[in-house]
């Protein structure tokens, strides 16, 4: 009886992280890697430890998942204690691929983190000249 309930304890928790999105995966993060291509064919890097940043990422992967449907302009990986917690890929080009994507999956990103990630490349391309 007791092995029972165990074991439906470890499949509703099992349920639980599975269908909770990925959020979970940085909700301990302190640390945002940023990789952008410009179109020189370089690549720019930016790091980031801000809270916020990192909370309004959590609400993006939070969201509906849809199928990847963009390609990817940049990288972002999500740190805790410099271990890899999460890496994806990200797009900001035109309203209809404004998303980050893991594997086949997709989130959109909300205004606040597409705008950031806008202007943090706009930045990054005039410091790099």
């Amino acid at each position: 009886m007791r092995v029972a309930k165990t074991l439906s304890f470890l499949f509703i928790w099992l349920c639980f992280v599975s269908c909770s999105g990925n959020a979970y995966r940085i909700k301990d993060a302190d640390r945002i890697d940023i990789l952008f291509n410009d179109d020189a064919g370089n690549i720019l890097k930016y790091t980031e430890t801000s809270k916020k940043l990192i909370n309004d990422f959590r609400k993006v992967l939070d969201s509906k998942v849809g199928k990847r449907k963009c390609s990817t302009m940049g990288e972002i990986a999500f740190y805790s204690k410099n271990k890899l917690l999460f890496e994806a890929g990200f797009s900001i080009s035109g309203q209809e691929c404004q998303y980050l994507m893991a594997g086949e999956k997709a989130w959109r990103l909300t205004y606040n983190t597409g705008m950031y990630l806008s202007e943090l490349l706009a930045d990054l391309k005039k410091a790099s000249k």
